[in-house]
């Protein structure tokens, strides 16, 4: 249950443009998460928090790409979400888009990584004129999570 809701939460951040806080505004963050934070990215400086329930997220940019990291009330650090280049996506991720929907233009793309599970992707892709939001999974599989005409 918590992994589903930690999914439905990373989604409506990366479906999100701007963020809710300004560095140096935001929510209090106790110290043991901002202590976790700088363990696990030690040389970032510029750190925009938000609080969403039970979590606490950090934005900030690592070599000018976009991540946010996910915490739990206990410091731990749960998943981190970072957007990507499309021209980076792994060669067997393009290969299972290429396989299920042959011509299609990358719009975005966002790489999941969630603490003791296998990368995946959210890639959005323009397919005979409609939008779509594929999951790519590490084995190659695919979904549908958004389809817009």
């Amino acid at each position: 249950m918590k992994k589903t809701f930690l999914l439905a939460v990373i989604l409506i951040v990366a479906s999100s443009v701007s963020s809710t806080a300004f560095a140096g505004e935001g929510p209090v963050v106790p110290e043991k998460i901002e202590r976790s934070f700088k363990e696990n990215f030690p040389d970032v400086t510029e750190i925009i928090w938000q609080k969403k329930d039970d979590f606490c997220i950090a934005e900030f940019k690592e070599n000018t790409i976009k991540h946010f990291a996910y915490f739990d009330a206990d410091a731990t650090l749960l998943g981190v979400l970072r957007y990507i280049n499309t021209d980076y996506l792994p060669f067997k991720t393009i290969s299972a888009l290429k396989s299920k929907y042959g011509e299609f233009n990358t719009v975005s793309a966002v790489e999941v990584s969630l603490t003791g599970r296998e990368t995946f992707y959210f890639i959005n892709i323009m397919h005979k004129a409609r939008f779509k939001t594929i999951k790519v999974y590490p084995d190659g599989g695919t979904e549908i999570v958004k389809y817009k005409f």
